[in-house]
């Protein structure tokens, strides 16, 4: 399923369906959703702003779940991700910061390689194809958004995805004062 969402991205037939989209509620949505599948591990809501921006949602869904899904996969039980949704700006910031096991400098720049994986003994025990990661990036382009990942071994990672804000038009200001 992976492959075959990458195969019509590159063939520029994978669809992003921009609408008007209010984004706390697809956060709380993925929050109460990830805490049902991962009872093990203390999910966390630090703040939510409300924000609408112009977005696929379930494209964004897909994309805030595989960096949490890759948290669960690899911060160990009991351990805690934390979520958030800051407006800065126009734009708004969604933070995933987990307790796991983080991932080594040197791969840190390769981890939205399709098929790349940290360790090949890590990928046998956690399962995984290599391949979200870089789903995740293509959706972060198509909506004109930047990912920046930073991780310490034995400490964890923090992804923060920055999308722009669509304000709504009676908030625009086109005097140019």
């Amino acid at each position: 399923e992976k492959l075959l969402f990458l195969a019509r991205a590159d063939q520029g037939k994978q669809l992003i369906n921009k609408t008007r989209l209010a984004l706390a509620p697809l956060i709380e949505t993925i929050i109460q959703e990830t805490r049902m599948i991962a009872p093990h591990h203390h999910i966390v809501l630090d703040q939510n702003d409300p924000a609408t921006v112009d977005a696929d949602g379930a494209a964004i869904k897909q994309m805030v779940r595989i960096f949490i899904e890759n948290s669960i996969k690899y911060t160990p039980s009991g351990g805690t991700i934390r979520i958030a949704s800051r407006q800065t700006g126009q734009y708004l910031e969604i933070t995933i910061i987990d307790t796991g096991i983080g991932i080594p400098k040197k791969d840190q720049p390769k981890v939205f390689d399709r098929f790349y994986r940290v360790d090949q003994s890590r990928s046998k025990s956690t399962g995984g194809t290599g391949l979200g990661l870089s789903i995740a990036r293509w959706i972060a382009q198509q909506h004109g958004s930047t990912i920046h990942l930073t991780s310490t071994p034995g400490e964890g990672t923090n992804v923060t995805l920055r999308l722009p804000i669509k304000f709504p038009e009676e908030q625009i200001d086109e005097s140019g004062d």
